[in-house]
């Protein structure tokens, strides 16, 4: 395997006449006939950085590979330098290059918000992102966060959210990049500690909903309303779930939690509870239907769900195999009834998932939380084993599941197989909770950041097809503009018709549009990126 410098030698010689490549060739070159240090290692990421962003002006978006894989051997170059005796040193180092990485993330990081494959798409269709962008943007991304790991020596939650400058979007991106990259490139080789440090974004993500970090940027100035204090965390777990779905991180949490929990079973409890938090982001208020959170937040859990649709299978056979993991279960029982409100378990998993955790407990509270989980995935007492469970209580403990039941602070379905619950114990339903008095998703506006430019992007600059702010934009002879990557899907999918005109269409009849693009990044470049909380509230 070649080292980073190695690696940058290479690609910078594919660079052909771009500004600043001969620069960059000649600092790589430099360092390759010295002892080179951290400083030096410095002055060639950024000049990748600047490389990456001329090369975007300049409307090559077929030298946009080689940009990106010269730019994460660039920074992997620099992560290198880092050693303990001189972490301290280099952190004036690395904050300016954050910095300049925020310059870049709109055209390079939303590109891997894009490049999702899905069932009917593979991602090798004329026009599409590449695996091998895909690839360079997720080797880009894991360079990145060891860059930050090893000038830190740990990640926390805060920490990350600090360095990317409370930009939830940005931070999910970074983590989705890591978490969903397996083996080296050709050239480019992966950190040493690969997974220790997925291990540890994962944990930074689920713990991103928690109100140590929605508030991570605050001191201590006075009493604040607890009424003031719950609204502002209901807005950081609605910001979150904009950024989640923006960004289809989903898939990837699920599939890493599945292989790290038998290191660390708390990573299934933080999942649960990460997941629940986007769809339910106040238990503490009690609500008990989605709707009263308003029709926005209600629009934005249901496409939640159905972005987790294809792994929900997935993630319910981890937690029926993760019960025996938990001796105190109502820390994980808890969460998961309020995520089967949203995202009920499938039938053919139900029944284990439930058998599984009666083999650890039978317990009222537990029963209690069985059978929320069940009325909410839409069974009726006799398709699941708790009905004989039940059966072999005296009367007493009987009562004491009903009066859990009861008194079942979480949301329950009100579909007709909750009935048939209600039944069972009881005439009284579930005791109903009052909703907030207002609707905190209603008056939400977005964080400055990525999630910011998806929602504010002028019209002229959004995808036809999808309104996302375009990156590589591309005219039809009938005059629609649309992101080529989106465009190319839309042709794959329809025989090659265009989605607005419905005539047929071949991707190579379209033309890009340079001067448009070179106004996308000229206007995303124009747009703030941090403000101080002081400043979000006013």
């Amino acid at each position: 395997m070649t080292s980073p410098l190695d690696a940058l030698l290479h690609w910078s010689k594919d660079l052909g006449h771009l500004e600043g490549a001969d620069s960059l060739a000649a600092l790589a070159q430099r360092g390759g006939q010295s002892n080179w240090d951290a400083r030096w290692a410095h002055a060639v990421a950024k000049q990748t950085i600047v490389l990456a962003l001329g090369g975007g002006e300049k409307g090559r978006p077929d030298l946009e590979l080689v940009i990106i894989q010269a730019l994460a051997a660039g920074i992997a170059n620099f992560a290198e330098s880092i050693q303990t005796e001189n972490a301290s040193d280099v952190q004036p180092l690395l904050e300016e290059l954050v910095a300049d990485l925020e310059a870049s993330t709109p055209h390079l990081f939303l590109r891997l918000c894009r490049s999702s494959p899905s069932p009917s798409f593979s991602g090798t269709e004329p026009g599409s992102v590449s695996s091998q962008t895909r690839r360079a943007l997720e080797m880009l991304c894991t360079w990145i966060l060891t860059m930050l790991f090893r000038a830190s020596g740990s990640l926390e939650p805060t920490l990350l959210c600090e360095w990317m400058g409370g930009d939830l979007l940005w931070a999910l991106v970074l983590a989705k990049g890591i978490l969903n990259i397996e083996t080296p490139g050709d050239l480019l080789p992966l950190p040493r500690e690969l997974p220790a440090l997925q291990r540890e974004v994962l944990n930074c993500v689920l713990q991103l909903p928690t109100p140590s970090v929605a508030f991570w940027d605050e001191t201590p100035d006075g009493a604040i309303p607890l009424e003031q204090r719950n609204a502002e965390l209901v807005q950081h777990r609605d910001g979150l779930a904009e950024a989640v779905l923006a960004c289809g991180i989903q898939p990837s949490l699920v599939t890493a939690t599945a292989n790290f929990m038998h290191e660390d079973p708390d990573l299934l409890l933080h999942l649960v509870g990460f997941l629940a938090s986007l769809h339910h982001p106040a238990p503490h208020l009690q609500v008990k239907d989605v709707e009263a959170y308003g029709i926005t937040h209600a629009k934005m859990s249901a496409a939640l769900a159905m972005s987790l649709q294809d792994c929900n299978l997935k993630l319910w056979c981890l937690l029926a195999n993760g019960m025996a993991l938990f001796p105190a279960l109502l820390r994980l029982l808890r969460p998961a009834a309020d995520l089967a409100f949203f995202c009920p378990p499938p039938r053919q998993v139900l029944a284990s998932f439930t058998s599984a955790t009666l083999a650890v407990s039978t317990a009222p509270r537990v029963l209690a939380a069985l059978c929320v989980i069940a009325a909410n995935a839409s069974a009726e007492p006799h398709e699941t084993p708790l009905e004989a469970a039940l059966a072999q209580f005296p009367e007493a403990e009987l009562n004491d599941v009903a009066k859990q039941w009861h008194s079942w602070r979480g949301p329950v379905s009100r579909r007709p197989s909750s009935t048939a619950w209600t039944r069972l114990f009881g005439e009284e339903e579930p005791s109903p909770m009052a909703p907030p008095n207002s609707s905190p998703a209603e008056d939400i506006s977005p964080p400055p950041g990525l999630a910011a430019l998806l929602q504010n992007a002028p019209e002229e600059f959004r995808c036809a097809l999808d309104g996302r702010l375009m990156m590589d934009p591309v005219q039809t002879p009938q005059g629609h503009v649309f992101e080529r990557a989106t465009l190319a899907q839309a042709l794959y999918r329809s025989g090659n018709r265009c989605p607005s005109s419905g005539e047929a269409l071949e991707l190579e009849e379209t033309w890009r549009l340079p001067e448009l693009r070179g106004q996308i990044l000229a206007w995303v470049r124009s747009q703030p990126r941090r403000l101080p909380r002081a400043e979000l509230q006013s």
